[in-house]
């Protein structure tokens, strides 16, 4: 069946996610992974053969070469016999369709724009954004901190009226849940059943409900500005919006489908792309980590939503995708093969196993998402530890405040209502 137990050289051209190098040798031979890399295992598998994976020996995909019977790039290579198949995102085109095979295709294909800087997006749980989760759960803690300091202040004070025997006085005043539920209460705004009656506890209640304040002050403010998403009109949209400045300049990869569409256009946008877009070589990159200045990439769409996905703090997608085509792997034309492929490709696109891997590697939630909104950073604990730190230092007044008390009754010997602040 196929090439039982036979090793086959197999053309794949580097296309970030779908084809990553890991290694690159002079022979042109590479070691990849991705998706790619995944399915021809799946396929050996299934078809028991061998293989070895090399990049195109000139670095291109493949398209025409003007007086010349062969391509360029790996559809070249599969004309002349040098490679089994190639795979990786291969646009299918009328004009390779004439000379190569297609498998089954992978998905549809588009191409699109990636640009400098991101365009907005909204989050699901921006009411929750102003406070990082470790503020959260220090105002959660110290809820329960400050509700178990004011009990134990209010239960040992002798000012306290319940200590008192006072005829107004309720136990109330010496039982924990009911300062949780005092704590919980102003801290949510609904206000307090009672108010403890000496000093030591009130002083903590007091500066509790200043703490309040001001993280409600805090939160409030973040949050405005969390909801409050700033719009960017980005000035390019589309091919028209990109040919009509002239401060970005369109970047094409040479030897693909793509440069092929835009060189061989006669009129229209297309060809006013052609006038002034820049060659990449074989191994230029689009977007260039070393070369810093605005760029517009014109590539596979999946290439270019991988890089935006995981760098949405530097470029967006334009909105505009166009020469929409299916992406497969490419046979030599007539292989004998080819039906035991397609038969195995096919399997895979009716299990969903093809949309899983797709998944897997343009997965946003691995990835920072594409596009980001004009919004505010959320608060993080060293954004309010000085509140904290001072609501510490408050308890600590609190404290001695009971301490005084303390000494008031058992070393002055005096009775709590002889003292003046009471």
């Amino acid at each position: 069946m196929g090439f039982k137990n036979q090793t086959i050289v197999v053309c794949t051209p580097e296309s970030p996610p779908m084809t990553n190098f890991e290694k690159r040798f002079s022979n042109s031979t590479v070691i990849i992974n991705g998706m790619t890399f995944d399915l021809l295992n799946i396929l050996a598998s299934k078809l028991e053969f061998r293989f070895y994976t090399k990049d195109s020996d000139d670095g291109n995909w493949g398209a025409p070469v003007p007086n010349q019977p062969y391509f360029n790039g790996c559809v070249g290579e599969l004309q002349r016999g040098l490679v089994t198949i190639a795979a990786g995102p291969f646009t299918r085109t009328t004009t390779r369709d004439s000379v190569i095979d297609y498998s089954t295709p992978l998905f549809q294909e588009s191409n699109g724009i990636l640009l400098p800087r991101p365009p907005p997006a909204s989050k699901m749980w921006n009411v929750y954004l102003p406070f990082n989760y470790d503020v959260w759960i220090s105002v959660i803690v110290l809820l329960f901190i400050c509700s178990f300091i004011t009990w134990i202040l209010a239960y040992f004070s002798p000012f306290t009226a319940y200590n008192l025997k006072e005829e107004y006085a309720i136990a109330d005043e010496v039982w924990f849940q009911e300062y949780v539920w005092s704590v919980v209460g102003s801290f949510l705004q609904q206000g307090q059943d009672f108010y403890p009656f000496a000093m030591s506890p009130r002083t903590i209640l007091a500066f509790w409900w200043m703490f309040t304040v001001i993280i409600y002050g805090a939160y409030t403010g973040d949050l405005t500005a969390h909801l409050t998403v700033t719009i960017t009109d980005y000035p390019i949209k589309t091919l028209s919006d990109l040919v009509s400045q002239t401060a970005i300049k369109p970047y094409v990869p040479a030897g693909t489908n793509l440069y092929t569409l835009f060189k061989e256009s006669n009129s229209g946008v297309y060809k006013q792309v052609a006038d002034v877009m820049v060659d990449l070589g074989p191994y230029d990159y689009c977007p260039d980590s070393v070369v810093r200045q605005e760029r517009a990439c014109l590539n596979d769409y999946t290439y270019l939503l991988a890089i935006a996905m995981k760098n949405c703090t530097q470029y967006y997608l334009a909105e505009e995708t166009f020469n929409t085509a299916t992406v497969a792997f490419m046979y030599p034309d007539d292989a004998y093969f080819a039906e035991y492929f397609d038969f195995y490709m096919q399997k895979l696109l009716e299990t969903g196993l093809m949309q899983r891997l797709f998944k897997i590697y343009w997965s946003s939630d691995i990835v920072c998402t594409v596009g980001k909104s004009t919004e505010a950073n959320s608060i993080n604990f060293k954004g309010v530890e000085g509140c904290f730190i001072v609501t510490g230092c408050l308890y600590g007044v609190g404290l001695i405040l009971l301490l005084l008390e303390l000494a008031w009754t058992k070393l002055a010997k005096k009775q709590p209502l002889d003292c003046v602040i009471y």
